[in-house]
């Protein structure tokens, strides 16, 4: 039986713990404190198509696509990431710290997105979804559309 209290009082007390610092890492986001941008283990390249416009369709899409592009920046393909908007190109290929898109979505610099007062209720992107961004910008911010990444090569058709 004393074992079952202390076992209990200590899922209680770790279960305190990990509220208080979800709630903190919530507060934070809110105030735009930066969010930490998680190291994320990777087996190969990460795929734009499977991976990363996930993450764009939920959080950035409805305010940055062809239709209403705020900031004249549309996410919708890596090609307009690269193109960028108002601001200039929104990834710096092979440098994400140096990318406006992670700088913006990990609150290190204004206008934190997505903002707070925002009419979509999006959310800020969590230290794994940022960590996978950075991760596919280090790794060369390649567009997966084609099938795993391939460039397509023609060649002349035979005489006959």
């Amino acid at each position: 039986m004393k074992t079952q209290r202390i076992g209990t009082a200590a899922f209680a007390v770790a279960a305190a713990f990990a509220a208080f610092f979800l709630a903190t890492a919530i507060s934070n986001s809110a105030e735009g404190k930066p969010i930490q941008i998680a190291a994320v283990k990777h087996d190969g390249s990460v795929s734009f198509q499977k991976e990363v416009l996930p993450i764009l369709r939920r959080n950035c899409l409805a305010c940055h696509n062809d239709t209403d592009a705020e900031g004249d920046l549309v996410l919708e393909t890596s090609a307009k990431i690269l193109e960028g908007g108002a601001e200039g190109p929104a990834v710096v290929v092979g440098k994400s710290a140096e990318s406006l898109l992670l700088m913006l979505a990990s609150h290190q610099k204004d206008p934190i997105m997505p903002p707070a007062d925002n009419d979509v209720r999006a959310k800020p992107l969590t230290p794994d979804q940022l960590g996978l961004i950075k991760l596919w910008i280090d790794q060369g911010a390649k567009d997966d559309a084609m099938g795993g990444g391939e460039q397509v090569v023609f060649e002349p058709l035979p005489a006959s």
